[in-house]
């Protein structure tokens, strides 16, 4: 990987939603058909995820419990009667709308996930996830810990890219839904680590496909 794929720091909540934004809305969907009625979700914070929230509010799942740290996430899902809602609490990182920090991961740990759904500015096969923020690492870290299925949901536009701060090797994930345009090579690395790979379609306007590994 090039020294100029380090990622130093992330763009803003509102400015990051108008990327790549169709796309984003197909990974949601189809991450929603990874959940079960009764099952304790983390959505975690971001864009992305926000997608993920928005598959989740309009699944035919009841009684769930969904944990995030993602304030849009929570305005979003404040109203929907079939869901329990927590809110991780912490220091708020205004830019992106989330709470981060030791707060937000110690009251993670204390909560047993079903699955969870992460974020990733910048992810890659020989470094896996990472991030520029320390705060956000101590939260995802955290997640990880409590999870029993643990679901990356990130676009090709931020794989090979890299944070200062390591998370995960992507072999600790046991899902991974990103789009067609993630390098072949790379869909070939994820599938030899044991990791499930979703894939939806790229292109503007397609119509998004299920593809494993």
């Amino acid at each position: 990987v090039k020294l100029n794929n380090l990622l130093k720091s992330e763009l803003p909540w509102r400015e990051k939603a108008e990327l790549n934004h169709d796309v984003k809305r197909k990974m949601g969907q189809l991450a929603a058909m990874l959940i079960e009625p009764g099952q304790t979700l983390y959505l975690d914070a971001g864009t992305s995820l926000f997608e993920v929230a928005k598959g989740v509010a309009a699944s035919h799942c009841f009684n769930l419990t969904v944990v995030t740290n993602d304030f849009s996430i929570s305005h979003y899902l404040m109203d929907m009667p079939h869901i329990t809602l927590y809110h991780t609490g912490g220091l708020v990182d205004q830019r992106n709308r989330s709470c981060l920090g030791k707060s937000a991961a110690s009251f993670l740990r204390t909560i047993n996930i079903d699955v969870a759904f992460l974020s990733s500015s910048s992810w890659d096969t020989e470094r896996g996830m990472s991030t520029p923020s320390e705060g956000k690492a101590s939260v995802k870290e955290a997640v990880l810990t409590v999870s029993r299925r643990r679901v990356l949901v990130c676009d090709s536009s931020k794989f090979g890219k890299y944070g200062i701060f390591h998370i995960c090797g992507l072999e600790q994930l046991t899902d991974i839904i990103s789009d067609n345009r993630l390098p072949e090579n790379a869909q070939q690395t994820i599938a030899s680590q044991g990791v499930k790979l979703h894939l939806v379609d790229g292109r503007e306007g397609a119509r998004h496909a299920e593809v494993s590994g």
